[in-house]
């Protein structure tokens, strides 16, 4: 399944941020770039619409960001949590934070965490807007806050977050927006302690796909390339999540070379299999079944290896096998998506992408085995349930 759902009029990435690429639909839990347009003629800082990001209608808490549920909280920040690798105690900026939405969210799954937030945007990033917020997390949490926010106003060369305070300095979907880029590194490089951290998390463009931010517009990043633009800051890589070639990552940079070199090692050693696994975006390659059921067997005998250096390969897999399927190639987009099954078996999600590509190519039998499997997996799957209902109906059978 692309994992694109619907609530309350807001579309959210479920869990594991897989992207229609073909359609250049990108996160949409992102801070700064998707704030829906006013009306002609309308003041851009007066928004009606509660369901949009940014709203002043009197039923928004908050005028910039998502009033989630503590569920909702779970469901789409628990990756994200883990990924920044938060703990009690951990002094974090985010740097373009706007609102600080995110971090109150963050507040319900984390307990003693120092927040920063920092922006150059007063409409979204004040007192004001931060203490509603904070008072909305608060009351989701259930239990009283432990976690404190600061908000810092930047410029576009400077965070004027304090020096060598940061066990965590994060960029949430802001990096593709920076004019300043090298100066804004240099400084973040300073903000962060000796052992500290500076993580990136966005879209990026790839060697198969250029990739555009829709309403900001930006270019997004390759990987490769902006592994380059660090180093020249003494910042090294040293985790991502998926592949180069990924079209969503989340990168970790550090000051020590020497970590960063013993990640290298570890991510060159199973780099033949990622060229290999490569081959999926490309048409001929994915549309012979001889060829992914070798990318697969391959993939499979390496798998520890594999998951020692990445740990959501399956994102990446699932993306590309969506990309054939919204572009009505079938075949290989099913043969794609088998890939996932062999490597995941306990993948509810893997099984619910399968069925719907089973479902586009009209063969409901095998459509109706893998949902079936996948609400098996993950039984409050609401897109499996319905399919399974409708496949039932299609194919006559009792519910």
């Amino acid at each position: 399944m692309d994992k694109t759902q619907t609530n309350n009029s807001m579309q959210f990435n479920h869990r594991n941020f897989y992207f229609i690429i073909t359609l250049f639909f990108l996160l949409p839990l992102a801070q700064s770039c998707s704030v829906s347009k006013p009306v002609a003629g309308q003041d851009p800082y007066i928004m009606d619409d509660s369901t949009t990001i940014y709203s002043t209608n009197a039923s928004k808490p908050f005028k910039y960001g998502y009033a989630l549920t503590k569920q909702e909280c779970k469901d789409e920040f628990e990756d994200y949590v883990r990924d920044y690798q938060l703990k009690k105690g951990d002094e974090v900026a985010d740097i373009g934070a706007a609102s600080g939405w995110v971090e109150g969210a963050f507040s319900v799954l984390v307990d003693s965490v120092h927040f920063y937030l920092e922006d150059i945007d007063t409409n979204f990033l004040s007192e004001t807007q931060l203490n509603k917020v904070i008072t909305y997390y608060n009351k989701v949490r259930e239990s009283p806050q432990t976690n404190t926010f600061k908000f810092v106003i930047g410029t576009e060369k400077k965070t004027n977050l304090p020096d060598s305070t940061f066990d965590k300095v994060i960029f949430n979907n802001t990096f593709h927006e920076i004019y300043e880029v090298y100066d804004m590194i240099e400084d973040a490089r300073t903000k962060m302690k000796p052992e500290g951290k500076l993580m990136i998390r966005e879209a990026f463009s790839n060697d198969y796909k250029t990739i555009w931010h829709p309403d900001c517009n930006f270019k997004c990043y390759q990987v490769k390339k902006l592994i380059k633009i660090f180093e020249i800051q003494d910042l090294y890589i040293t985790g991502m999540t998926e592949p180069e070639n990924s079209f969503y990552n989340h990168l970790t940079f550090e000051k020590s070379k020497e970590r960063s070199d013993e990640f290298l090692a570890r991510k060159n050693k199973i780099e033949a299999y990622m060229q290999e696994l490569d081959l999926i975006n490309k048409f001929k390659s994915a549309n012979d079944s001889v060829c992914t059921n070798k990318i697969s067997a391959d993939l499979k005998l390496h798998a520890a290896e594999i998951a020692a250096v990445y740990t959501t390969l399956e994102n990446y897999v699932n993306t590309v096998g969506y990309q054939w399927l919204n572009n009505n190639k079938l075949q290989a987009a099913i043969n794609v998506l088998k890939i996932n099954i062999a490597l995941y078996p306990d993948s509810a999600n893997a099984f619910d992408s399968m069925g719907e590509a089973y479902m586009k190519n009209l063969q409901y039998a095998l459509a109706l085995q893998n949902y079936t499997k996948s609400l098996a997996l993950d039984p409050d799957n609401d897109n499996a349930k319905d399919a399974v209902k409708k496949l039932k109906g299609l194919l006559h059978l009792p519910e």
